[in-house]
């Protein structure tokens, strides 16, 4: 029965995020050099996250306040039944976006509890520098 239910939480689980900086994606071929260059250039922001195990670019957008501004209204497009769910938001050294987006969500989502960390570890990497990662 734990097995059933952890299964089926795990497969209805949805992973966004966004960061500040494309180096570590770049490192590591999440995104190519031309691309990072092109989009750091432009400050394009891409709304990454996590389909079938993989991380993918779910959308994207110019400058960081309309990407979190998607951010919100992907999270809102997902956010069904949560009235029992906790959303969790991890940030990379920026608990004042981290505080924003909470507050935003509240507004127009019905989750049972927003909680707000500080990443450490393997999260801190992919994020980079500024990062939100954020988990219903």
């Amino acid at each position: 029965e734990i097995i059933e239910v952890i299964t089926g939480y795990v497969n209805e689980m949805k992973t966004f995020f966004v960061s500040e900086s494309l180096d570590n994606l770049i490192k590591n071929g999440r995104i190519s050099k031309l691309k990072g260059v092109l989009a750091t250039a432009l400050s394009i922001k891409p709304i990454m996250g996590a389909e079938d195990g993989e991380i993918r670019m779910f959308d994207k957008a110019r400058g960081s306040n309309k990407a979190f501004d998607r951010l919100v209204d992907m999270i809102t497009e997902n956010a069904k039944a949560v009235e029992d769910k906790i959303l969790a938001i991890s940030h990379v050294n920026n608990p004042t976006r981290a505080a924003q987006l909470k507050a935003e969500i509240q507004k127009r989502c019905g989750f049972k509890e927003i909680i707000v960390v500080q990443t450490n570890g393997l999260s801190s990497l992919y994020c980079d520098r500024q990062g939100i990662i954020v988990s219903f």
